[in-house]
């Protein structure tokens, strides 16, 4: 469908009137001292005859207006940024300027169709990850992305590549795993899409690395390196020495994070036993349910609090986790957390030894919530251990997997999630005092 097609009647006429405003005097300026030079020196401008005119305040109203309308549309929403939009609503303005025209609403959008929908391009990206190996397989998929180990051979048949270049590219990523994907867009969204959802792809590996090894969510650092705060960690040295006698002490310290090592299997295991592949497919789905939407949200808060290495604002991420599947409403949201953590660990399908006890576990996370509640109340922060951290990391985890094998029995509704819990609480709560 064209951009035209896509435009209300209402957007069009507000279209038409905005073209012929910025393209008349009201909506142009130029600059006749150094003092309003300096103020428009930001400002949209269209070049004509070898001079820059700026445009008015009234018609950078009126370019916004254009622009917003067009961001808004089906066809440019998820592919081109507001700053692609301005640049071609420009170009096109000032070829019009240039002819001495004012267009109609239809001559001005289709040519400008033309030129956004050239910007819209699949663009496929390497990025280096750390934190994790493969080991006894060469690759792994999740969602439309693949982890492989680095060959030149992925740039092969690409253009502008010299020796320089490849030379370059072989010493920042030789021996490297490397995350690749293809995204639509122009250049700036196709990138932000992929980092976005390449992130999200090793999320899925955070969360099972926290399913299956005590101590992950602290000890596993699986990171996208792609800046400089993401990059494998430098050796690092703290000096110091005895207040008293000047005895120098020091430790050294190398990379601080475990390696999760990705073995036939565990890659087995988590197919198998942990709706591995159903998971990663939920990345990439269009129209997800209320239900896949919220596992696909506490898959991202659960990679950010592993990705974290404050103890308090990790434990307030993994609430995250929990809270988009059982924080419904504004009422008694303690307890009902409580009942659905308690009740999907316990009754989910899964069986877990250290939480086989209904009424312990419920009320154990309630001290958890109690827990956040001073981090996000009371701005505590020294309170949250390394054995918290490792306890409700697990549990997180497993509730996330058994959401997903909640899908698959057909479940697409929080509300059905929470009816089955308050069932579930009302038998083990009658056996208790039964």
């Amino acid at each position: 469908m064209s951009l035209y097609e896509q435009l209300t009647a209402k957007q069009k006429r507000s279209i038409k009137v905005d073209i012929n405003l910025v393209l008349s005097p009201k909506g142009l300026f130029v600059p006749k001292t150094i003092g309003e030079l300096k103020n428009v020196f930001f400002r949209p401008k269209i070049r004509f005859k070898g001079r820059d005119i700026y445009l008015s305040e009234k018609g950078r109203t009126a370019l916004r207006r254009i622009c917003g309308f067009v961001l808004q549309t089906a066809k440019y929403s998820e592919m081109l940024s507001y700053a692609d939009i301005l640049q071609g609503t420009i170009a096109e303005l000032e070829r019009w300027f240039n002819l001495n025209l004012v267009p109609s609403d239809i001559e001005f959008i289709n040519p400008l169709d033309t030129l956004l929908s050239k910007k819209v391009i699949n663009y496929t990206f390497v990025c280096r990850v750390d934190g994790f190996s493969l080991s006894g397989i060469n690759a792994i998929s999740i969602g439309k992305r693949r982890i492989r180990r680095y060959s030149d051979r992925l740039f092969s048949g690409v253009r502008d590549t010299d020796s320089k270049f490849m030379d370059a590219i072989e010493r920042e990523y030789s021996d490297s795993l490397v995350i690749v994907g293809t995204e639509k867009g122009s250049m700036p969204v196709a990138e932000r899409k992929f980092l976005y959802n390449a992130e999200l792809s090793l999320s899925v590996l955070r969360l099972y690395s926290c399913a299956l090894y005590k101590g992950a969510i602290r000890k596993v650092g699986i990171r996208l390196v792609n800046g400089s705060m993401s990059a494998t960690h430098m050796p690092a040295t703290i000096y110091g020495w005895q207040t008293s006698g000047k005895r120098l002490v020091s430790s050294r310290s190398f990379k601080r994070d475990q390696d999760l090592k990705l073995e036939p299997d565990v890659v087995k295991q988590i197919r198998s036993e942990c709706f591995f592949d159903e998971l990663s497919k939920l990345i990439d789905k269009n129209g997800r349910n209320e239900l896949e939407e919220a596992v696909v949200k506490s898959v991202f808060w659960m990679g950010e609090a592993q990705k974290d290495r404050l103890a308090a604002s990790v434990w307030t991420k993994l609430w995250s986790c929990m809270e988009c599947f059982f924080t419904l409403g504004t009422d008694r949201i303690t307890e009902q957390n409580a009942r659905g953590i308690a009740s999907i660990l316990l009754y989910g399908g899964y069986k877990h030894d250290k939480h086989n006890d209904y009424g312990k576990t419920k009320k154990k996370i309630k001290q958890f919530y109690g827990l956040r509640s001073k981090i996000v109340h009371g701005a505590e922060y020294t309170h949250i251990d390394d054995v918290l951290l490792d306890e409700f990391s697990f549990m997180v985890a497993w509730v996330i997997i058994t959401m997903v094998a909640l899908l698959k029995r057909g479940y697409t509704k929080l509300a059905q999630v929470r009816k089955e819990a308050e069932r579930l609480d009302t038998i083990s709560s009658h056996a208790m005092t039964g």
